[in-house]
């Protein structure tokens, strides 16, 4: 099951954004857009109703939120409640993300209103929870707030992302030349906000730029198997068995599945009947004229004796048959359980010689350790593959533990020493010259490169 999502964006479209700046040739608000637009649709394209998301306008010329009773939430405006964005909202809402004519807003005053927004409808259910403000960081910031608003992020588990227009960012390797004093006061309060509530902070420079990367979609994981892998019979108990799991390591993404609608008062006669969906309440394309479809089908056979020569029979009454040349062969459920093969769900080891084989196509031997007996002690082995044309095995040679193992150091045997050092040269344990000669002589006898026979071959 997907994970729910509830993701609020605060947009800074105070008088400011509407200006150029660092030589781009958008102002500063829609290039900030590039990077909110990109974002909602990558949400709307997975077609959730479980991924919410809102939108949060600041510095606005009007007021609309829930608190705006009090002066410090003024000049914030709710202009998408958290819900799924769909095709309507979003052509809405770019139609209403424009430049104000006031640079009155507080940004964190802003954050409040949508901690608020998701705090009501999330409530205590499991969401991931998520904060976008994007920012130029000019006007005057009520800091009297910041340190409750951190521990109510982090107490709600509310991810917060700080994007600021020029904002310096050493790790992205941008800094801004020219910079108020206003500007760079705002910036480290609302970097000190993300650090201290565990967010995110950095510059809009590199969100965009991350928007060239691939995009990949992380689902939550879902076990395909959960049994026992097992060597030798599953039913015997001899048998080695493990408990594992199985899970899919990377899946194909499919591109989103395209939705059908039908203009609303109208049907359609194809090859499968088509039906409204709810068309009081369901929500089409254009959110009045268009609603979604059902779609039914129905089974018919030839029949002389039926209207217009077909009769309709019911999906159970139907067999499965396979086509024989111009004949089709019908197999029945009693035939399909005598031809099926019953299995039980496991994962099993069907034979060794894999693993055999395996070791001497690497080049490599497996080391094991072999307790031959209850209470005994045990051995370490290494296994080697052999493989013959008749017969496979692993052939197993018994290892020295570092226990087994012992350095001495033994005196030389043509030599002797005293207890000072003095190297004597004639000893017991010494070859005397006759000893030595007779020996050579010995050994020089025995070269059958010197043998020659009758003939003086």
């Amino acid at each position: 099951m997907a994970e729910k999502e509830a993701t609020v964006y605060i947009i800074d479209v105070g008088k400011s954004m509407g200006r150029k700046h660092g030589g781009r040739e958008q102002s500063d608000l829609d290039w900030a857009l590039t990077y909110i637009w990109d974002k909602v649709t990558g949400i709307m394209a997975l077609d959730r109703k479980t991924t919410l998301q809102a939108v949060v306008t600041l510095k606005t010329d009007e007021t609309a939120n829930d608190l705006s009773k009090e002066e410090s939430f003024h000049h914030i405006t709710v202009l998408q409640e958290l819900s799924q964005v769909l095709l309507p909202d979003l052509k809405r809402l770019q139609e209403l993300v424009r430049p104000s004519m006031t640079s009155q807003g507080d940004a964190i005053s802003a954050l409040v209103v949508a901690i608020d927004m998701i705090e009501k409808k999330c409530k205590k259910l499991k969401y991931k929870r998520k904060i976008v403000l994007v920012t130029s960081g000019r006007g005057e910031l009520d800091t009297h707030q910041v340190e409750a608003i951190a521990s109510k992020l982090k107490e709600d588990n509310i991810e917060l992302v700080v994007l600021g227009v020029d904002f310096d960012d050493p790790n992205f390797g941008y800094k801004e030349e020219v910079k108020d004093k206003e500007k760079a006061r705002n910036e480290a309060i609302l970097k000190s906000l993300a650090e201290d509530s565990e967010g995110t902070f950095g510059t809009l420079a590199e969100a965009i730029e991350e928007l060239k990367l691939p995009r990949l979609k992380s689902t939550k994981p879902v076990a395909s198997f959960k049994g026992r892998l097992t060597l030798g019979d599953p039913n015997d108990e001899r048998s080695l068995s493990i408990d594992v799991e199985r899970y899919p390591k990377t899946m194909v993404r499919k591109p989103p599945s395209a939705s059908s609608y039908v203009i609303k008062g109208q049907g359609s006669t194809q090859s499968s009947t088509t039906m409204l969906a709810d068309p009081d309440g369901d929500r089409g394309v254009d959110g009045s004229s268009l609603s979604g479809i059902k779609t039914t089908r129905l089974y018919t056979v030839e029949d002389p004796e039926a209207p217009n020569g077909k009769r309709e029979v019911e999906f159970e009454d139907l067999a499965k048959g396979y086509e024989y040349g111009r004949t089709a062969v019908p197999i029945s459920e009693s035939d399909w359980s005598v031809l099926k093969l019953e299995t039980k769900a496991g994962l099993e080891i069907i034979a060794l010689s894999s693993f055999i084989r395996a070791l001497q196509e690497v080049d490599s031997y497996a080391i094991a350790r072999l307790v031959v007996k209850d209470n005994k002690e045990p051995l370490l082995v290494l296994l080697a593959p052999s493989i013959d044309p008749d017969f496979e095995c692993l052939i197993d040679v018994q290892l020295p533990f570092a226990e087994d193992v012992r350095t001495y150091r033994f005196a030389p045997l043509d030599k002797v020493f005293t207890v000072s050092g003095k190297e004597l040269k004639e000893h017991r344990n010494l070859p005397s010259k006759e000893l030595q000669k007779a020996m050579d002589d010995y050994v020089d006898s025995m070269d059958l490169m010197e043998v020659h026979d009758e003939d003086g071959i």
